[in-house]
This record gives C-alpha cells, sequence and structure tokens, in this order.
C-alpha cells in the first residue's frame, strides 16, 4: 500500500475512531507494546522513510532521541492534544479521554498511540504532534 494510501486510510480510520477520545492525565508505563511502537519510531529514521517523515513534520533523530514519556505534564498535555485533535474531526461525538496514551517524544516532536481506538484493520493509530503540540499528521501501524 502507498503511503499516501496509508495516511489517506488512518485519516478515515481517524475519523470513525474520534468519538472514543477521552481526556487523560497519565501515560502507560513501558511495556512489550511500547517497546514495538518504539521499534516502529526507530525504523521511521532510517533513509528510505524520508518521505514519510517529511509528510508527518517528524525530525529525523537518532535512536537516543526517542523516548517514551512518562512526566505528568506532558502526558496531559498529550491528552488535551489528542482530545483537540478528535473534537476538530467529530465535535459532536467527542468525549474527553480518560485513559493512558503511549507518548513519546522523538527530538522536539511527539508520537501518541491510543491502543484503545477501534478501525477495521487491526492496526493502531500513531498521531504525530509538533514541539507545540500541534498536530502533524496520523499514521497506522498493523
Amino acid at each position: 500500500m502507498s503511503r499516501l494510501t496509508t495516511l489517506i486510510s488512518a485519516l478515515l480510520l481517524l475519523l470513525g475512531a474520534a468519538h472514543n477520545a477521552r481526556a487523560q492525565t497519565s501515560c502507560r508505563a513501558a511495556n512489550a507494546e511500547s517497546d514495538r511502537f518504539l521499534g516502529v519510531l526507530n525504523r521511521m529514521m532510517q533513509d528510505d522513510e524520508a518521505d514519510l517523515r517529511t509528510s508527518l513534520s517528524v525530525p529525523l533523530v537518532n535512536s537516543s532521541q526517542i523516548t517514551l514519556v512518562s512526566d505528568s505534564t506532558a502526558c496531559a498535555l498529550a491528552g488535551q492534544a489528542i482530545d483537540s485533535l478528535a473534537h476538530a474531526i467529530n465535535p459532536v461525538q467527542h468525549t474527553p479521554a480518560s485513559i493512558p496514551l503511549f507518548v513519546f517524544q522523538i527530538g522536539t516532536s511527539y508520537a501518541i498511540v491510543d491502543l484503545l481506538s477501534p478501525n477495521g484493520n487491526d492496526a493502531e493509530f500513531i498521531h504525530f504532534f509538533s514541539t507545540s503540540w500541534q498536530y502533524t499528521g496520523t499514521a497506522f501501524v498493523q
């Protein structure tokens, strides 16, 4: 599947899942799932993923600059960012998130993973945000 098709599919799936977002105040702790996503984010730093990084405004960084966030302030900001995104997509069905999300810092940017977002592809969404928590794009991994 092309990257453009992947991004369009992710956006369409996000539209269907936006009603499940709820305000959160903490991040998920490290586990096997976070390790899997850390691997995905590290693979994005390979040369052949430059177009994807550019389309999502993700900076090129080394693996030591991709970390799972545990800071409560950053986690709360991530929850607000994902809630804002969900509300912008579907204000009628939006409910603030209360479940912990995986939040990764990628240099000066962030990636947020919500494992409870339902979709028909058995895939998880990765939402990307700038250093000021502005939405820059969504991808999904299977």
